[in-house]
């Protein structure tokens, strides 16, 4: 049974990107003295007139909540030497760490350890590989045993679909100077992922294609938010009295002619009215986006529509609105636009204050679904 996972991404110094936490003193000469005696060795320490000191703060710990997927925490792990004629060396790996409430199988805490890469890969703006995986085991005599784990098929990002490393400046969060949004955007998020996760697996599924666009990327793109739950999107849609009698009598002409294909599918359709739609949900969706971004994205409606006007077009071979083939760009422009709504959506529901990112500009390192 597994008590604890320590795992560590690809861009970790990027999302926790602690740029205090290491440093060098620029004027060494008022401190070299006593800390080359500090130790309180036996033999003469000689100092110089370029001294150079090299510290860590001393913090370790980033940030630290409490998830429905246990403790999750990120901290420094700094490493040195010794010293000596070869000089001295500080260095520092990120860990991410997962402390399960109850020992979990194996098995669960891989797909724990795996939920929570997918979350921190897409507030990086790219899917996570995992440098490093170790478990906690969950011993009789409460001994903390760890050990490493070769992962034989781990997440791995697809290198052939774009390599831009991002830019601190565009993570979405500041774990670092804002630990508590983090942090409570993070086990909110993480409340809901059980309900959501078949719905968010079509998005993370679209996201490991990072600069690779396909028509299939598209209609996953499009679908994901057919497949959210009734608590994530609406359920119904408000009809005129007019309407429901319209509806009434055509069901009840239809149900009076022979049974054809046809006629069944007057009937779907007749019975589908007044549920939500797809274009219903996406909109529903944006409107999270609207609410608190309405000034960058006017138009967000309009090209969540034609998205699914383009989706339809390839799904069900309803008239086009343009030459989808001959407008490539477009199709790209769609799937960034679905992607975005749905995991921004996400974002800003949990409590992610996007207005604050948005204040901060881009360096443009990645394109991606959140970063787009």
């Amino acid at each position: 049974m597994i008590r604890a996972v320590d795992f560590v991404i690809e861009d970790a110094t990027t999302l926790f990107y602690d740029f205090d936490a290491f440093g060098t003193v620029i004027d060494a000469h008022p401190y070299i003295e006593q800390i080359a005696h500090a130790n309180r060795l036996d033999r003469e320490i000689l100092t110089g007139p370029e001294p150079q000191i090299l510290y860590f703060t001393g913090k370790r710990e980033i940030f630290s909540v409490k998830t429905v997927l246990g403790q999750i925490s990120a901290s420094h792990n700094p490493s040195r030497s010794i010293g000596g004629p070869n000089g001295v060396r500080l260095q520092n790996t990120i860990s991410v760490r997962i402390a399960f409430s109850e020992p979990l199988l194996f098995e669960e805490a891989m797909t724990r350890t795996a939920t929570l890469s997918n979350y921190l890969g897409m507030l990086v703006g790219r899917p996570q590989n995992i440098l490093k995986l170790a478990v906690r085991l969950a011993l009789e005599n409460d001994a903390a045993d760890f050990l490493r784990v070769y992962w034989s098929m781990p997440p791995r990002r697809d290198a052939s679909h774009g390599e831009e490393r991002p830019h601190p400046a565009d993570v979405l969060m500041d774990a670092v100077n804002e630990p508590d949004a983090f942090s409570t955007v993070l086990a909110s998020w993480l409340h809901v992922h059980s309900e959501r996760h078949e719905a968010r697996g079509r998005f993370f599924g679209c996201f490991a294609n990072q600069h690779y666009y396909a028509v299939d990327r598209l209609v996953a793109a499009a679908n994901m938010f057919d497949i959210l739950p009734p608590s994530a999107v609406p359920r119904d849609v408000a009809m005129s009295q007019e309407q429901k009698n319209a509806r009434d009598e055509a069901r009840k002409l239809s149900r009076a002619l022979p049974q054809t294909a046809e006629r069944d599918a007057v009937l779907g359709a007749l019975g589908r009215m007044g549920k939500s739609s797809l274009k219903h949900k996406i909109r529903h969706r944006a409107k999270w986006v609207i609410e608190k971004a309405d000034r960058q994205f006017p138009e967000i409606e309009t090209v969540c529509n034609e998205a699914v006007n383009c989706r339809n077009f390839y799904v069900h071979g309803t008239e086009p609105v343009f030459d989808y083939e001959a407008n490539g760009a477009a199709k790209t422009f769609f799937t960034d636009t679905l992607e975005w709504v749905f995991a921004a959506s996400e974002l800003i529901e949990a409590g992610w204050n996007i207005g604050a990112w948005l204040g901060r500009g881009s360096s443009m390192s990645v394109s991606s679904p959140v970063t787009t």
